[in-house]
């Protein structure tokens, strides 16, 4: 196989992800305008959907699935700069390292910085049995210092935690 076959693919999947981030800044400043969310989970449901009919192989669903989530979870950071409104709520994903009291620990630290979590979920890992990733919704922006100074502790009992976004809380009840 030529090397350079890989990097002509490599190239035009960076031109057309810049591409697709470009049209994201577009649709960003009409959401801004319009008020509209920045996250639409029914419409992030359509385009995986979509994305899996056409995909035929030879990568399985999963790797194309988990390759486009990335993509819109940095189109979510680009689309619209959210400001700390006061009101925030933060979403946490990550996996904790295999020890006794991990999970306790990450928790704890959220509770040790004065930060209420609301809501606490695990999914199988995939990629290991036993194993979970755990994802945590928690009052408070991501850039004020005692949601910082959680997360940063939290990493610490993790093998891996990712912030997924800070964003105003719901005022309308869904």
């Amino acid at each position: 196989m030529d090397s350079r076959r890989f990097d002509a693919l490599d190239r035009a999947l960076a031109k057309l992800l810049n591409e697709r981030a470009q049209v994201v800044v577009e649709v960003g400043k009409v959401k801004q305008q319009t008020g509209g969310p920045i996250y639409a989970p029914q419409r992030e449901a359509a385009v995986l959907a979509r994305v899996l009919g056409l995909s035929d192989g030879p990568l399985p669903d999963r790797s194309v699935e988990a390759v486009y989530k990335e993509i819109m979870s940095g189109s979510f950071a680009i689309e619209q700069p959210l400001r700390i409104s006061g009101d925030d709520k933060t979403s946490v994903m990550f996996t904790t390292t295999h020890e006794p009291g991990a999970l306790v620990q990450v928790l704890r630290a959220f509770a040790d910085s004065g930060i209420n979590l609301t809501h606490i979920d695990k999914r199988p890992s995939r990629r290991e049995n036993w194993s979970y990733t755990f994802f945590l919704d928690a009052q408070g922006h991501r850039d004020e210092p005692a949601m910082a100074a959680a997360i940063d502790s939290a990493r610490r009992h993790c093998q891996d935690l990712f912030v997924l976004g800070s964003y105003p809380r719901a005022t309308r009840i869904l």
